[in-house]
């Protein structure tokens, strides 16, 4: 069931050098706020009976730290804990490898107990999240909120860091993004050498494979996400 994240841990990772940022740390899940109710089972894991697509069960609250990520309701950023650790992560490494790059925006998770969340038909049970992709232009990197973005504009260096960021926790069921995008960015990292053809499209696939909604940790087109990714982390036993 995870041979695609096998395949996506042993793809080569970028130098270790440090580039000024901070260094990246585990997240303890001590740390977090209102978390008395995780007590007993590890963090980033929730239990089959507790998982659902309609409502959040011991739900975790993004914490504030503006120096890995940004976001724009705070009543709107609750998730399961796989999903939180994701993101966490994620960001983290972005920091660390990255530090010149502004931190990305979060956009909506789930409300704290779940349920309908206006304007999204998922978002029900904390394990869907909207974030912005980096984007490139005259002025440099930036980040500041959710901008369309075309394969002119998208910085293939960052987005790809914190996407196999994202990819490396073996938290991510699958994302959703524009196919336009999703065949830049497996065509950049042929032609740069960074994963082989077989390795790319088992990640970015082409419109059309067959058996996507099987599979693990790809990305699979769906329209209006042009200007965001729409992470899915994977719930129950991992």
């Amino acid at each position: 069931m995870r041979q695609l994240l096998l395949l996506i841990t042993m793809v080569s990772s970028f130098a270790h050098a440090n580039h000024g940022g901070p260094l990246p740390v585990n997240l303890d899940i001590n740390d977090l706020e209102d978390t008395g109710q995780l007590r007993g089972h590890s963090f980033g894991y929730t239990p089959n009976d507790l998982c659902s697509k309609e409502v959040l069960h011991n739900g975790v609250q993004l914490p504030h730290m503006p120096e890995l990520y940004r976001y724009w309701y705070s009543d709107r950023i609750w998730g399961t804990p796989e999903m939180i650790q994701a993101i966490v992560t994620a960001t983290e490494e972005m920091a660390w490898r990255l530090p010149h790059v502004g931190p990305p925006i979060v956009g909506d998770i789930s409300r704290r107990h779940g349920g309908y969340l206006h304007g999204h038909r998922s978002h029900r049970s904390g394990i869907d999240a909207d974030i912005s992709i980096f984007v490139a232009n005259s002025e440099g990197r930036h980040s500041s909120g959710f901008q369309h973005t075309t394969p002119q504009t998208m910085d293939y260096e960052a987005n790809w860091l914190f996407w196999k960021s994202l990819l490396d926790t073996g938290l991510v069921e699958r994302v959703f993004l524009d196919q336009s995008l999703i065949d830049a960015m497996r065509k950049y990292l042929i032609e740069n050498q960074l994963l082989t053809e077989e390795e790319a499209l088992a990640v970015f696939p082409r419109r059309g494979t067959q058996g996507l909604w099987s599979r693990t940790g790809v990305f699979q087109h769906v329209s209006g996400h042009r200007n965001h990714i729409h992470l899915r982390v994977v719930c129950g036993d991992l």
